[in-house]
């Protein structure tokens, strides 16, 4: 074989193989484009559609999630499905027509578990007429809910197939063709052949060609420049396609409103689009292979400090990464703004990283806005703080939102029991009463009822008492969606009602039980003696000649003296025995569980000798002794009034009887009683009918006889009694409110009478007028005085 010959046939083989490589590298180049440009088509769509996606999802919104579905699915002919599952692997929304096929809900089963990767082809398989991917997405960390995009392969996979047969068959065809053109180059010119050598190194190249200069009448040559003509059409299709692809992902790139920049496996820069331009201050061409952080400076608003390069960050840990609070991007001309967003990986087929899609946007205005609503905050929330009434804002569960203080201890952080639910905190539940009040009053609240509860939520030296408000938190739906409690400290009101309530029952002297408590007491005694069938005593007694005492050595030394006898009254009596002040100098004890009467005459007998040591009082030795009445419950009265009235008698008994002893009532004094009943009904008739009168006894000087003055004394002659002595009707007037108008009547009579006296008496003359104790409790004894006076036109000396 000539030098020539094999020259052609190294040539021949050289253009065989080199075709066969052009062929191969190009049907890989084509394949890994469109893979890539599949994926970051994928992975950009879901970063634009995936906080729409997530505000849809965390709504609950499966009609809407649905309808952007379909519209995801009917505008990109590639996407063959989509649907969203959620954290308990159940399907939440999908755009299939006639339901979730059974053959995916199977294939999605075998997968379930594969959550640790973000972007990836989980599984592959053969429907009925196409080969279908799937790729997931985590929609957003914490937020366990994934999206599915199913991608129709079969177009592209069609092509690609139908190139790389015909490649094959014309590799095999040309390969063939060289070897015949081998055997018969002796009779045809290699000429042809050089030429087309010429013309695909320049198509290589890049550049258009054409066989029209080539030599066809041989056959081989002929069907050569067919076959070629036909490969370079199909290589042509094939890149139109492809450019096609990247034209229209240039142009969803070009059109997401988010600044979008991709790099490769190294952190380099191979994507931008005019967003991420304008935001870096880099042109594409500038950025272009150049490292991420080149163009990407981003620092802490707060602190200034350089940040990490999110591509690296991603290409590291594998895995999606948001960019942190008061992130600041420093653009190339040193305007800075703040961003946010992600960053995250792309895979290829065998789940490898091939680059990162880096997705932000100018938060800078919103940036602003929420730094001076967190300021507003603050303050409110110092303001919040400062209420001094208790505001906790709880969930329907009782887990609590916020709160301006604790309930228990207003000293504790209150931002320790926010999450936490409001009765299982520490102090509550230590308390299980105050527990379950508290979760009684939060349950009313979630069921649209207010309530509120004194409560003591705090014992340590003394009780701390708080007003406790539930109030249901309603919605535009009318749902009870929060429960607000609020908790007012009330401690000093409840103290000041205390010590009211105590002055409304004790005596202010004594600080023994007031004529009010010891009734009170006694009625619920004879309710008790009623259903046990029991018997019970009342000891009514006054001290004796206490008026004494008083008119002549001051209202203090008889204050002195009643609160020494209380002292001893107490004394002489058991725990459950019930005792109290009436008012002046009468007292009342009431004898629980005796059996006979002889045990209340025991006890009157040692309260008379309680009182035969004498009071020592400002130096002063005073003698004072008792007058009591006895009574017996059921015997002498079955309620309170008639009891007293008969205790009454009894004790009076006991005065005209020498003093300083006890009298058991007994129905020989009922005579008594029927007189001063008698007696008590004649007063209003007698003061209308004139049956009262006022006689003076004059006040003599002894050393001449000149009579000074007088004294007004009170008289009643009935028409059928006769006579009746003032000490017998002034005790029954005075127990009623006929003493006051018996008083007042003494008073204007006196004034009267001193008016035609005034001709016949001195400027020294003075008139002197018994009061009643009952009167001086009056409040408008003063006034009466003062308005009669100046009636009369009296003068008031000392």
């Amino acid at each position: 074989m000539s030098l020539v010959v094999r020259i052609i046939i190294l040539i021949a083989i050289s253009i065989t193989v080199n075709t066969l490589i052009l062929i191969f590298l190009s049907l890989n180049q084509q394949k890994s484009l469109y893979e890539s440009t599949e994926k970051l088509f994928i992975s950009t769509l879901i970063q634009n559609l995936r906080d729409t996606l997530v505000r849809d999802v965390i709504d609950r919104n499966v009609l809407r999630t649905t309808n952007l579905l379909n519209v995801i699915k009917n505008n990109n002919p590639l996407i063959e499905f989509v649907f969203i599952t959620d954290d308990h692997n159940n399907v939440f929304a999908h755009s299939f027509e006639k339901g979730f096929p059974r053959y995916l809900y199977n294939e999605l089963k075998v997968h379930i578990d594969n959550h640790d990767k973000v972007l990836h082809i989980s599984n592959k398989f053969q429907t009925e007429t196409k080969l279908i991917y799937e790729y997931r997405q985590t929609l957003l960390p914490g937020l366990e809910y994934d999206i599915y995009i199913g991608l129709n392969q079969s177009i592209t996979n069609a092509i690609l197939l139908n190139n790389r047969n015909e490649l094959i068959i014309f590799s095999i065809s040309i390969s063939l063709f060289l070897l015949i053109m081998a055997l018969f180059i002796s009779k045809k010119s290699l000429n042809p052949l050089f030429i087309l050598s010429s013309l695909l190194n320049t198509y290589k190249e890049g550049a258009d060609i054409s066989f029209s200069s080539i030599d066809q009448t041989s056959p081989e040559i002929k069907q050569l420049v067919i076959t070629l003509e036909k490969m370079i059409r199909q290589q042509d299709n094939a890149m139109k396609l492809l450019k096609n692809k990247e034209e229209n992902l240039s142009l969803t790139l070009n059109s997401i409103g988010d600044a979008v920049i991709v790099t490769d496996f190294e952190g380099k820069v191979v994507r931008m689009n005019p967003v991420a331009e304008d935001l870096t201050g880099w042109s594409f061409n500038e950025a272009k292979e150049l490292p991420m952080k080149t163009i990407f400076k981003i620092v802490d608003a707060k602190t200034r400090e350089a940040m990490i390069d999110p591509a690296i960050k991603v290409l590291l840990n594998g895995r999606v990464i948001y960019l942190q609070n008061h992130t600041t991007l420093i653009s190339k001309d040193k305007t800075e703004y703040q961003i946010a967003d992600s960053a995250a990986p792309i895979f290829d087929n065998k789940d490898s990283i091939t680059g990162v899609v880096v997705v932000f946007h100018d938060v800078t205005q919103q940036y602003k806005l929420r730094e001076k609503a967190k300021g507003m905050l603050d303050q409110l929330q110092r303001t919040f703080d400062d209420i001094s009434v208790t505001i906790i804002l709880l969930e329907i569960d009782g887990r609590v939102i916020i709160s301006n203080r604790a309930l228990i201890n207003h000293d504790e952080n209150h931002s320790s029991i926010e999450g936490e639910i409001l009765w299982d905190t520490k102090n509550i539940s230590k308390d299980k009463k105050l527990q379950s009040l508290i979760k009684s009053m939060v349950s009313d609240a979630v069921s649209g009822m207010h309530r509120e509860e004194d409560i003591i939520i705090f014992k340590e030296e003394s009780p701390k008492w708080s007003s406790v408000k539930t109030h249901p938190v309603i919605n535009e739906e009318g749902d009870v969606i929060q429960v607000v409690l609020e908790a007012e400290d009330i401690t000093e009101r409840k103290e000041a009602e205390q010590r009211i309530s105590y002055q409304a029952h004790y005596d202010s002297l004594t600080n023994i039980p007031n004529r009010f408590l010891s009734l009170d007491r006694i009625s619920q005694m004879i309710k008790e003696a009623k259903r046990e069938n029991a018997l019970f005593a009342i000891l009514f007694f006054d001290l004796d000649n206490f008026k004494k005492i008083n008119d002549n050595l001051g209202h203090d030394i008889g204050d002195k003296v009643l609160i020494e006898a209380s002292k001893r009254l107490k004394e002489v009596l058991r725990e459950k025995d019930i005792y109290g002040r009436l008012g002046g100098d009468e007292f009342i004890i009431a004898l629980n569980d005796i059996r006979n009467l002889e045990n209340a005459k025991t006890v009157a007998n040692n309260l008379l000798q309680s009182f035969e040591k004498p009071f020592s009082i400002d130096d002063r030795e005073l003698l004072l002794t008792l007058s009591i009445g006895v009574v017996l419950y059921p015997d002498n009265g079955h309620d309170v009034s008639e009891l007293l009235i008969n205790a009454d008698i009894a004790m009076y008994r006991a005065k005209r009887s020498g003093r300083n002893t006890y009298i058991c009532f007994n129905d020989n004094l009922n005579d008594n009683v029927s007189r001063q009943l008698d007696i008590e009904g004649r007063i209003p008739n007698a003061l209308d009918d004139n049956e009262f009168t006022v006689h003076y006894q004059p006040k003599v000087r002894a050393g001449n006889g000149e009579i000074v003055g007088v004294e007004a004394l009170l008289r009643w002659n009935n028409k059928e009694l006769g006579f009746i002595p003032p000490d017998e009707f002034i005790p029954i007037a005075e127990k009623s409110s006929y003493i006051l108008k018996l008083g007042y009547f003494v008073l204007t009579e006196t004034f009267k009478n001193l008016v035609k006296w005034k001709e016949h008496i001195t400027d020294n003359f003075c008139v002197a007028i018994n009061l009643s104790p009952v009167q001086f409790r009056d409040p408008q004894l003063l006034t009466i005085i003062t308005s009669e006076m100046k009636k009369y036109d009296i003068e008031a000396k000392n």
